[in-house]
């Protein structure tokens, strides 16, 4: 409906398709890869200037590496092409495995003040280089996790300048 709805109010809204790795884990490769094609269908989907659809998908390394090859292969038989851009949550240990599709690669990032400003992110840009030079930040302003009782304090806009 959301698509629609963009699709027919605000012609050039564009509106990017995220499948939740974390939360999707019990669908099957096929089916992801039909939802995806049904929402792209819309011309509110994202594309590239070259026509590929932009898909960062969220936490890719719940499903691993051969999931994920498997429903891109699925849309590029449909004759859908997409720019890959996984968000990992183990950027660190998760690289190396979903470079080789992707068009860029982005990760969840810090939440926490104190770890931003010690560096926990700074090493994000050299460990992806060898794989991508295309890279997205995240820009997290604040974050809560009720079902996990932890929330960041993010000092007013600390968190959202040092991202």
């Amino acid at each position: 409906m959301l698509m629609r709805t963009a699709s027919e109010v605000a012609a050039g809204f564009r509106i990017v398709i995220q499948p939740d790795s974390a939360a999707l884990r019990a669908v099957p490769g096929m089916r992801m890869a039909d939802a995806i094609a049904t929402l792209a269908r819309y011309p509110s989907a994202d594309q590239l200037a070259d026509g590929r659809l932009v898909s960062p998908p969220f936490a890719p390394g719940d499903l691993g590496a051969p999931y994920r090859l498997s429903v891109l292969a699925d849309l590029r038989g449909r004759g859908r092409e997409t720019a890959f851009i996984p968000v990992l949550l183990g950027w660190r240990r998760e690289a190396r495995s979903f470079a080789p599709p992707g068009y860029a690669m982005s990760a969840w990032g810090e939440r926490d003040v104190n770890a931003i400003e010690g560096g926990g992110f700074r090493g994000f840009f050299a460990a992806m280089t060898p794989y991508t030079l295309r890279m997205t930040m995240p820009l997290a302003p604040q974050d809560v996790l009720p079902k996990v009782s932890r929330f960041w304090e993010m000092r007013n806009t600390s968190a959202f300048r040092l991202l």
